[in-house]
């Protein structure tokens, strides 16, 4: 009968603990070796897509057209501040009280046109404000979407374009360094045109 082979308690101790350790050596190898992979990043050129909506093309040509009306209105009261002007101008100098009337309703006239024009830039600076807004959060909508669905899992605001003019002092140099956030970039980073293009298409079809 073949004499059968037996390791002691001990040794079969002291092999299992060796093998655990190498084990455990072996993963922490491992896991320092192994690099981390960095976050998959997109970037956008905010301001090609805003000024690439339609959505922004369709509210200037709305805006263009309101503004001629309000327009004609200033127009309307600039030519009668002409009128009254060239009345003065005709009047005799002795006509004090006619003289005393031209000049009143010309600050008349000529105040409801500061007032007109005050709204009509007002108006026109809330209007625009709130069409860039709109369509900036339409981007952020579009630019989350294409994210989860492209597997981005950062996406940053593309100001690789800004460069250092030059004869800037020291002060405004260290400026636009602290200011610029991309240092580099490559196309395929780029994710504008999918953006403007998914922002366009939902505006198409009406969302």
């Amino acid at each position: 009968m073949p004499k059968q082979i037996t390791i002691p308690f001990r040794s079969l101790l002291v092999a299992t603990a060796l093998c655990v350790t190498m084990v455990t050596v072996l993963r922490a190898s491992a896991d320092r070796s192994a690099p981390e992979l960095a976050p998959t990043v997109g970037l956008v050129d905010v301001e090609a897509v805003i000024n690439g909506a339609q959505e922004l093309k369709a509210f200037n040509t709305r805006l263009e057209a309101d503004v001629n009306v309000m327009q004609t209105e200033l127009n309307d009261l600039a030519n009668q501040l002409k009128t009254l002007e060239q009345d003065l101008i005709e009047l005799a100098p002795t006509d004090r009280e006619g003289r005393r009337a031209i000049r009143k309703k010309q600050f008349e006239v000529s105040s409801r046109a500061e007032v007109r024009k005050r709204i009509l830039q007002n108006d026109i600076d809330t209007r625009k404000g709130e069409a860039v807004k709109n369509i900036y959060d339409k981007m952020l909508l579009a630019i989350a979407t294409i994210s989860q669905r492209d597997g981005i899992e950062v996406v940053l605001f593309d100001d690789r374009a800004i460069v250092i003019p030059e004869g800037l002092v020291e002060n405004q140099v260290n400026q636009f360094i602290q200011a610029r956030r991309v240092l580099y970039g490559s196309e395929q980073a780029d994710v504008t045109s999918r953006v403007l293009n998914l922002l366009n298409s939902n505006y198409e079809a009406g969302r």
